[in-house]
């Protein structure tokens, strides 16, 4: 098990909604399960309505005191979901999930250990594997070295793989709340990332896997 000498280095982001609860239980385990240890995982419940969503919570809170959990008051979304989990965050690098997905359990360690080594590098995304109910299908390829020119294409990165430095996401002001990027605030983010003359890195080993069923 991987450790890091200071503090809490790593925080997790994630919002939960109204997936089935099968799969956020895969998704928490699977960051749970990680090799790399030293973290703390923010989870906002953006469906207080749904019970179901503060069983399992309160149930994962007590097995894991590495487990914060944010109720929110009525449904915000996710992008404000995110952004109140930044606002809590103590890590050094932050981390980002998504409710329905897994990691791969090396994950953490290898974008941790990349960052460390890499002190230019502000973010390090990998590729992702699709997979629904069948098995594992094809790998989704992302440019290793992405640069602003990227965007006029699409994102230079798959979101929900990064792990970006604490510093980076407070230089950018976080997520731009809008309905304009309701379902693109990381496109809209990396705008701001570019700006700010930062750069980033996509491992281009499968880390994580974006799950295709509807």
């Amino acid at each position: 098990l991987m450790r890091v000498p200071f503090g809490i280095p790593v925080s997790v982001i994630m919002g939960i909604y109204n997936e089935p609860l099968e799969w956020i239980k895969q998704s928490i385990d699977s960051i749970l399960n990680q090799t790399f240890v030293d973290f703390e995982f923010i989870i906002v419940n953006d469906n207080p309505l749904r019970n179901d969503n503060y069983i399992l919570l309160n149930k994962y809170q007590q097995i894991d005191k590495r487990i914060v959990v944010v109720e929110n008051e009525s449904n915000i979304g996710l992008t404000e979901s995110l952004n109140k989990a930044l606002l809590l965050a103590k890590g050094k690098y932050i981390a980002r999930m998504d409710a329905d997905d897994i990691s791969v359990e090396s994950r953490f360690e290898k974008q941790v250990d990349y960052l460390l080594s890499h002190p230019e590098s502000m973010v390090v995304g990998t590729t992702m594997r699709r997979f629904d109910s069948n098995g594992l299908h094809d790998v989704v390829k992302i440019p290793e070295y992405p640069d602003k020119n990227l965007l006029k294409k699409g994102v230079p990165f798959c979101h929900a793989t990064i792990m970006m430095r604490k510093e980076a996401y407070d230089a950018v002001n976080g997520y731009k709340e809008s309905n304009m990027t309701i379902r693109s605030q990381d496109y809209d983010m990396w705008f701001r990332f570019y700006k700010c003359g930062f750069e980033g890195y996509n491992m281009q080993e499968p880390l994580y896997l974006v799950r295709e069923d509807v």
